[in-house]
């Protein structure tokens, strides 16, 4: 073998190796670090104590909430000054399926005082009273049931009782919609959905053995035929439900939209703001649900083409092939504009069963055009979580994401508190954050024209490219000029 072919093959063997290093290399620096979800990111939020302690109630946002990685809550600690755990417990979470029941109650007609004679007089006042049989219970909400025929815009003020002496406001000027669809054709055939029903009333899980419903005096009456209260189980604390900000929707299709929501938070109701007055449609909730992604197998990079080297993009969340949707719920959504000084009238809270979900998708029988020239926005609703921990060693006290080497497990409130009773109040002394991150990521406009889009960026794909196109560029430049150089003779024996 002559000295010209062997410094050919050597050249050639460096240059592969070279290339190969290189493109190694910008995939490393083009391939995205980590995960494909990423985890959220470090924060601490610093707490405010209010009292002597030493226990301190801690009420979490959704903020707090969706800072944490694990679904649990477990990585999110209390921490002293000098970086000490506080010992923590956790209230239990209410469950739909365990403690809420929907009961058919007894609806009681209270007679209305005579009216005079004078025909200006205004109509008075109308009151019925529900029998709740159980003032242990929270009540959720209370559906009622009009007469059938019955057409109208009704007001309502909700009041409670124990003992049907002492009464206490519940919800003021609580509205009752039911309107029929326009006259159409006779040979049109009539179904449900020709009528606007919203007749359930939000009670905010208030305790009470008795509800009064009280129209006020000039305002019409409806006709009442029946109730059914939905209600729950007292838990160790009951807590006001927390409203996110709006949520805008991450994309658009010409029937849908998707909307990506914080992580961890287990969503009981969901409210559908519309953009424009006078706007009316009936949708469909699905939940997100993610399918497992196929499972790949590692190919040698030196029996593959070169396509192998480049970065294996999971499928967006909110495509079709990263997630199926589940039916969550169906509803009428409306605003309609009503006369001066009178209160417009909006579709109440869409109420859910309190999962976790990542993305809600909202479906229209119609072109989302109907429901608006801005898509609708969406506001989650749940119960914060609560959690009880012991203040011990100097302050300031703050909140923050434990790392997996710190991670301790979390005590039952009667290991925190072994002196408490079943039955006694949580602490008075509270813990309230002074600073919380947001509650989700800005989302990006949906296209005009109502298409689909993808959000999901496309890591690193650019770099990548001009990174190999370098790395080859460089390689062949060297391979040329080494065989560019002339051979050396060999040299004669004497």
């Amino acid at each position: 073998m002559t000295a010209s072919r062997r410094g050919s093959r050597a050249a050639g063997r460096v240059v592969a190796s070279l290339a190969l290093a290189g493109a190694l290399a910008s995939v490393r620096a083009g391939a995205p670090a980590g995960p494909l979800t990423d985890p959220a990111p470090a924060f601490s939020a610093p707490l405010a104590l209010d009292g002597p302690g030493p226990y301190y109630t801690l009420s979490l946002p959704l903020a707090l909430q969706s800072a944490a990685n694990r679904a649990d809550l477990d990585d999110l600690q209390v921490r002293n000054a000098g970086g000490d755990l506080m010992p923590t417990a956790w209230l239990p979470q209410r469950t739909a399926t365990a403690q809420i029941r929907q009961v058919a109650t007894t609806l009681y007609k209270v007679p209305a005082p005579q009216a005079s004679g004078a025909a200006s007089a205004p109509a008075p006042a109308q009151s019925w009273i529900v029998d709740a049989h159980d003032s242990d219970a929270g009540l959720l909400r209370l559906e009622l049931t009009l007469a059938a025929g019955t057409e109208g815009v009704y007001t309502v003020d909700i009041e409670a009782s124990d003992d049907l002496q002492r009464w206490r406001p519940v919800q003021q000027a609580a509205q009752l919609v039911q309107l029929r669809r326009l006259a159409l054709p006779a040979s049109y055939t009539a179904s449900a959905n020709d009528w606007l029903t919203a007749t359930d009333i939000d009670l905010g899980g208030v305790s009470a053995r008795y509800l009064r419903l009280t129209t006020p005096v000039g305002r019409p009456s409806p006709t009442l035929a029946s109730a059914t209260l939905t209600r729950t189980r007292r838990q160790v604390a009951e807590t006001a439900i927390e409203w996110s900000e709006a949520i805008a929707p991450s994309s658009c299709a010409a029937r849908h939209c998707d909307y990506a929501l914080p992580r961890n938070v287990r969503i009981e109701q969901v409210q559908v703001v519309l953009a424009d007055p006078d706007t009316v449609g009936k949708v469909t909730l699905y939940g997100a649900v993610d399918r497992p992604l196929p499972t790949t197998h590692r190919r040698h990079l030196l029996h593959y083409p070169l396509h192998v080297l480049r970065p294996q993009v999971a499928p967006a969340p909110g495509t079709v092939d990263a997630v199926s949707w589940q039916a969550l719920a169906t509803a009428n959504v409306y605003w309609l504009q009503q006369a001066a000084g009178t209160r417009d009238l909006r579709s109440p809270p869409v109420w859910l069963d309190g999962d976790r979900w990542p993305a809600l998708r909202l479906e229209s029988g119609a072109p989302m055009a109907m429901l608006g020239r801005t898509p609708p926005t969406i506001r989650i609703g749940a119960h914060p979580r609560t959690l009880v921990f012991l203040a011990r060693g100097a302050g300031p006290f703050h909140i923050e994401r434990a790392t997996p080497d710190d991670l301790s497990a979390t005590l039952s409130l009667a290991e925190l508190m072994p002196a408490r009773g079943a039955d006694d109040p949580l602490p008075a002394d509270t813990a309230t954050p002074r600073r919380v991150p947001a509650t989700t990521r800005p989302a990006a406009p949906p296209p005009p024209g109502g298409q689909a889009t993808n959000t999901s960026p496309r890591t690193g794909a650019p770099w990548l490219w001009a990174a190999l196109l370098v790395g080859l560029a460089l390689m062949g430049g060297m391979a040329w000029s080494l065989l560019r150089k002339p051979a050396i003779a060999p040299v004669d024996k004497p």
